[in-house]
This record gives C-alpha cells, sequence and structure tokens, in this order.
C-alpha cells in the first residue's frame, strides 16, 4: 500500500552474496526505516538510502537521508529540491567513506592527478550549488503546498474507482509524485492528456525486467508488476493552484462518470 520496500520479501532473498540493503523512498513517502535498520543489522548489511525523491520528507520526526551509512539524494530540476541543471549529493556520518566518495567523484584521485580509484568527474559546479542554497530555503514550506494538494487530491476523488499511495502513522510524505491507481489508466490517460492535462507514467518498465538488471533477478516481483500497470502520476507541484487543482479534479470525476 505504501509502495515501498517489503522487508518480509527482501529477507527471503538475502544470501552470502547481498552486502547491502537500499531502501527506496519512492515519490517522497518513507521506508519504515526502524524496520530498515534491524533488518540490516541481523545481517551486518550496510543501507544505502535512495532520497532522491525524498527531501525534506520524514521518519518519526527525522529526515530521510539521516538513517543509512550512505544516503544519495537528486538535484535535477524536476525534484523538490532541484537545481538548474543535473545535480546530486551523497550525504554519511563516516569519515572514511566521505573521503572515498570525494576521491570518486574526482576521477578517484586521492591527491592532485593521482588516480587510485575508478572514478567519474562528478562535482557540483558552484553556479549549482548556489541556486539550491537559495532553493533549500524554500523547501519546507514547498513541501507543504505538496501536502495540502495531496489531501485536497485524496478528499475530492476517494469515491472514485481509484485507490492512493498510504502513509504511515509515523511518516510524512513530500508527494514528489502523486499518483493515483487504476485498472483504467490507459484510457484515463489519454483522456485527461486530451483535456490538456499533463499526466505521466513511473515507471514504465520495473526494473528487475530491464536488460541491464534481470539477470539478477531470479523470479517475479507480483507487486511491483501490477504497480507498474496501473499508476499513473496527476499534477503536483507547489506552483499549483487549487483552481487549476480543480480543473483535474473535475476532469478526473467526468471520465469515472462514463
Amino acid at each position: 500500500k505504501t509502495y515501498t520496500i517489503d522487508l518480509a520479501n527482501a529477507e527471503k532473498k538475502i544470501d552470502k552474496k547481498v552486502k547491502a540493503i537500499i531502501p527506496v523512498h519512492i515519490y517522497g513517502n518513507p521506508c519504515p526505516m526502524d524496520q530498515v535498520l534491524a533488518l540490516a543489522k541481523k545481517y551486518k548489511l550496510k543501507v544505502i538510502e535512495d532520497a532522491c525523491q525524498a527531501h525534506g520528507a520524514k521518519y518519526k520526526g527525522k529526515r530521510v537521508g539521516t538513517f543509512g551509512d550512505l544516503s544519495a539524494f537528486s538535484f535535477y530540476p524536476t525534484k523538490n529540491l532541484g537545481a538548474f541543471g543535473d545535480g546530486g549529493m551523497i550525504v554519511t556520518n563516516s569519515g572514511s567513506l566521505a573521503k572515498r566518495i570525494y576521491s570518486l567523484r574526482h576521477g578517484g584521485q586521492t591527491k592532485r592527478f593521482w588516480h587510485v580509484y575508478k572514478g567519474v568527474n562528478s562535482r557540483l559546479d558552484e553556479i549549482q550549488a548556489a541556486i539550491l542554497e537559495k532553493k533549500l530555503n524554500e523547501l519546507d514550506k514547498n513541501n507543504l503546498k505538496r501536502e495540502r494538494l495531496a489531501r485536497r487530491y485524496i478528499k475530492e476523488l476517494s469515491s472514485l474507482d481509484i485507490t492512493f499511495q498510504k502513509t504511515t502513522h509515523d511518516s510524512n510524505s513530500v508527494y514528489h509524485l502523486f499518483t493515483i491507481r487504476t485498472k483504467k489508466r490507459a484510457a484515463l490517460m489519454n483522456y485527461l492528456r486530451a483535456g490538456g492535462i499533463g499526466c505521466d507514467i513511473y515507471y514504465p518498465y520495473p526494473t528487475h525486467l530491464q536488460p541491464l538488471f534481470k539477470n539478477y533477478e531470479a523470479g517475479s516481483l507480483l507487486t511491483t508488476e501490477s504497480l507498474d500497470h496501473e499508476l499513473l502520476a496527476i499534477p503536483i507541484s507547489p506552483t499549483l493552484s487549487f483552481k487549476q487543482q480543480d480543473k483535474v479534479i473535475i476532469r478526473i470525476r467526468n471520465f469515472f462518470k462514463k
């Protein structure tokens, strides 16, 4: 219901080759981090949080991205905290991991022109950093706007034959995306687009079925595959007015009246 990690299923897949667990705070909805950390401790695994869609989200009052050994954030322009170009950040409380990451992002250098590791050129430039620093001051306010819009969608659309991503009582989603689940997705998507309303599928291809990764998954992920065929993202943004949102709501209601 939360679309986050199924820890019971994940535990069944842990073997001697597994070194880490990656909880994904999908669409800005926090994973149950207490349970993730307990599972990681049980099997001596590292925790790498994927917080790329969850800037500012909280689990039990604590910001996501602060639980894991490492955590990743994306600053792609459409994110809740987005730059004017590509960018991202890895955070950690480990001095040794931080030192290694600094090296890897700079071509694997440990000192100037001395390459020890196979790294990448992945340094955030100063212009993007300045933009992000300014926009960071607006993050919590903009996340509250997203939450208000999400609550209006749920209130106004809950009588229809659709369901919504659930949040737990001890977590706060930042609604990077707002998705609705329906078996009539294709028809609804076409109807919304015909009315000039943007909507999209996130994501059209499950990771475990893609060519690069399919050899790592022996079985099916039935919940993932079901969501893959039924989820549709509808407009949500701090700049979306209630008047604009009402047009979306009315269009969706009209579709289900047909």
